[in-house]
């Protein structure tokens, strides 16, 4: 009516949060700056939070407890510079780099289910593995010690 904007339109260029629980609320300015750097802060380095540090997947092959160290690959260009006995971190697998696979320790995926790429490999190379974590390879870095718990399915991160 007054042909002029409010300022609280203004301000919402700058960022705006909706929060539906418990009650609808609206944030923004300041307030909405302030809750989305936090966000962006968590989504960059998801280990920030004092979350629990064990991982839960499906156990592929193998039973028992196994520790070591681990690298994530998630550019498979780099899988050709994986070292030789340690734990392969990765998304998924490829059955075209199934020979770079053979060179680890055990094998941890984002994705999979029993009859994914990855269970399949695990099975038949006789790789101890753990498959369908979901963020693996978020929450472990390259250089970690973690345990695989192969008869629960789970992996705990000792060394952050």
């Amino acid at each position: 009516k007054t042909k002029k904007l409010p300022n609280n339109v203004l301000q919402r260029e700058k960022g705006v949060v909706i929060r539906y629980i418990p009650k609808m609320q609206l944030y923004f300015g300041r307030e909405a700056q302030q809750i989305l750097r936090a966000i962006d802060k968590n989504q960059h380095d998801p280990r920030q939070h004092k979350a629990t540090p064990i991982l839960k997947g499906t156990t592929a092959f193998g039973s028992g407890i196994l520790r070591g160290r681990c690298t994530v690959i998630t550019d498979y260009g780099r899988i050709p510079h994986f070292p030789k006995g340690a734990i392969l971190v990765t998304p998924s697998t490829l059955p075209k780099l199934n020979r770079w696979y053979a060179k680890s320790k055990a094998i941890i995926t984002d994705e999979g289910g029993v009859l994914a790429h990855a269970s399949i490999l695990c099975r038949e190379q006789k790789i101890p593995g753990i498959i369908g974590t979901k963020n693996a390879t978020r929450l472990v870095r390259s250089g970690d010690a973690v345990v695989l718990d192969l008869n629960r399915g789970t992996i705990t991160i000792l060394q952050k």
